[in-house]
């Protein structure tokens, strides 16, 4: 094995084994300092094995004539190459730093000027020119094109994007201070670990180690994960080609690797369990196996087809004839069974079906509904972004059927096996299972979680699929091989708009940054109330600014005569969303904010004072804010009226 390959294996074995170790010891005791070096004593005895293991395979050593036969003119001529390169990327990154803000929005794009796009592009067909003279330290290159990528959000809002990072970063944060947060989960303990090893030992801030886990972690594994995974199953290809593939395969929407949570930490390591475990070798299989493990200590919705496929790709090298097909068949079947199941456990065994919206294709705006909406490469994107569900499937589709054809290859027609599993467990989990503990709007998430999942299982025939086309397109005459790359080019750089939050004339996402007014207004509160006990209703953005400012640490018990929710306790802003008092926020927003509507916060909590904040993106904000001047106590505007406070007493 060549050694730059044992170096991978074994850094991304490391970062399996302190997630799956930090969540065990953190679990059964603390990560306070005693469990992070207990973390860290098992991770480095898994890490001595696991080394054993690599030393096994034949290799060679770096330092073997790394300074013989250097040639001075092509490391200069490869200098000059790559410094347009760089020069693109420079001005890449300061169109982000510039664009940076602490205002409420809903898409970066939103702050960022038009001319990051151009500048992208130029990178992108630059990159391309540069693989195509087969230029040196061109994997390198696409590592930093993927990180630059993924690193949208962390860059533009300063105080930070959605909702789920600050509540993980503010229970990592009092994990930090006192070793564990009751009551313990077994979700998410992988990720917590991860953040707190780097914190606790690299001296990092808990929301940078947070925010830059995922972005940094695709960025530096995924590139050299696909390399290894098609130099096995095309063996004989150039490099040009290789890098081509990892460079165009940026055109899927790639989302999931812009914000860290736990759920797509996880889906990260089920990818990389699925392309590591294709590539046959037994230390492959062993980090792969490390990976489903990690990705069930992170989230177990993606943990378990992960640990289930590569179970299933073992028994496709153990066993034969009869026993391999009947296990083959058992695996696929609990994949098919498993997701829903915990879900229907998790959901406390309501066996409601879920609302999910019907998805409908209006084929006239295909053709002609958009066109007037916007300009001609705002219209390309809505199209690229809106039928995703129409390409995808279609992209997938004849990937698989190149695999049926090509490659007769179990592990990749397991892939495919697993992937139309999942379709059947989104279809249960769809008929069955009740998300009634979760806010209306995010009851399909789940659903489209397993959706997700499903696309990745098909990302090895997609690879496959773009390398082979990638293979013929550079057969072909000049003209129309360069057509396809400078198109290919274009993809990317639309992938690249459409995989972070929009607003435009097409789609308004939901989701809001938390901006410098919802601390203003969490801090303005706590001053106004003086000490004395209070419960605010607000919408997520500034209960995310109330965790960042006081953390977990005011709760309300509620009284045993409050409609079936007694004997509980609340925080003492809407947090969870599915609680009781985000339902009163919404009751505040959507039908009237009057006094009897406060009370029923202040009976929930036994507050004397109820506040109620608006922030000036919400529909009907004017008319909710005449309403409630009439019914509150008192009010107070902040920056000019972008938000409202009202008092209830």
């Amino acid at each position: 094995m060549e050694y730059g390959k044992k170096i991978f294996y074994f850094s991304l074995a490391g970062i399996c084994l302190t997630a799956i170790f930090g969540a065990i010891i953190y679990y059964f005791y603390a990560l306070n300092w005693p469990g992070i070096l207990l973390t860290l004593i098992f991770s480095g005895a898994g890490l001595y094995f696991f080394w054993r293991m690599l030393s096994a395979q034949k290799s060679v050593s770096p330092a073997a004539n790394i300074f013989a036969n250097i040639n001075w003119k092509v490391i200069a001529l490869t200098s000059v190459r790559l410094l347009p390169y760089f020069i693109l990327l420079l001005f890449t990154f300061y169109f982000l730093l510039a664009a940076q803000t602490d205002a409420a929005l809903t898409s970066p794009w939103q702050a960022v000027s038009h001319n990051f796009f151009i500048a992208y592009f130029l990178a992108t067909a630059y990159l391309i020119w540069l693989i195509k003279k087969n230029s040196r330290f061109t994997l390198w290159l696409i590592v930093i094109h993927y990180f630059l990528s993924f690193s949208v959000l962390w860059i533009v809002f300063k105080i930070g994007y959605g909702y789920d990072p600050f509540i993980h970063q503010t229970t990592v944060d009092l994990i930090d201070k006192q070793g564990a947060v009751v009551p313990k989960t077994f979700y998410y303990l992988g990720q917590y670990s991860l953040v707190l090893v780097a914190h606790k030992i690299f001296f990092l801030p808990i929301a940078w180690a947070d925010k830059l886990l995922v972005p940094i972690l695709a960025a530096l594994a995924l590139p050299p994960t696909i390399y290894l995974f098609l130099k096995k199953y095309f063996q004989n290809l150039s490099f040009i080609i290789y890098n081509l593939s990892l460079l165009f395969l940026l055109f899927l929407p790639f989302s999931i690797f812009t914000l860290t949570v736990p759920q797509n930490l996880a889906y990260l390591f089920l990818l990389l369990s699925i392309l590591i475990a294709l590539t046959g070798e037994k230390p492959t299989l062993v980090t792969a196996g490390l990976l489903a493990l990690a990705s069930f200590a992170v989230h177990p919705l993606a943990g378990i087809p992960a640990a289930l496929f590569v179970l299933a790709l073992i028994n496709e090298k153990i066993f034969s004839g009869a026993k391999k097909k009947i296990i083959k068949i058992i695996f696929i079947f609990i994949a098919a069974l498993g997701v829903p199941l915990a879900l229907f456990i998790a959901s406390a065994g309501q066996n409601q079906a879920a609302a999910t919206a019907p998805v409908v294709v209006n084929l006239k705006n295909i053709f002609w509904g958009f066109a007037r909406q916007e300009n001609i490469f705002l219209n390309f994107a809505h199209l690229f972004s809106y039928y995703q569900f129409i390409w995808l499937p279609l992209l997938a589709i004849l990937a698989a059927i190149f695999i049926f054809r090509r490659q007769k290859n179990s592990g990749l027609t397991l892939t495919l096996w697993f992937s139309l599993a999942l379709i059947v467990s989104w279809i249960l989990t769809k008929l069955f299972v009740n998300f009634n503990f979760l806010i209306s709007y995010e009851r399909d998430q789940y659903l489209d979680r397993i959706l997700t999942e499903t696309f990745i299982f098909l990302i090895p025939a997609i690879v496959l699929g773009l390398t082979a086309f990638l293979k013929r397109l550079n057969e072909t005459r000049p003209f129309i091989k360069f057509s396809w790359l400078l198109f290919l080019a274009v993809l990317v750089t639309t992938s690249l708009y459409c995989s972070y939050p929009l607003k435009n004339n097409y789609t308004n996402a939901r989701s809001f940054s938390v901006g410098a007014d919802d601390f203003a207004a969490v801090n303005w509160i706590e001053k106004d109330a003086g000490g004395k006990p209070y419960v605010v209703l607000s919408d997520q953005q500034v209960s995310a600014a109330a965790l960042k400012t006081f953390g977990f640490s005011r709760y309300f018990k509620t009284p045993s005569s409050y409609q079936g929710e007694g004997g509980g306790e609340v925080y003492f802003y809407p947090i969870p969303t599915g609680g009781p008092l985000y339902q009163i926020y919404l009751d505040m927003v959507y039908q009237r904010p009057d006094r009897a509507t406060a009370r029923r916060a202040a009976d929930l909590t036994g507050a004397g004072k109820v506040y109620f904040v608006i922030n000036n993106y919400w529909t009907d904000f004017d008319k909710i804010v005449e309403n409630a001047k009439i019914e509150a106590s008192s009010y107070q505007n902040l920056n000019n009226g972008e938000i409202y406070i009202f008092t209830f007493k």
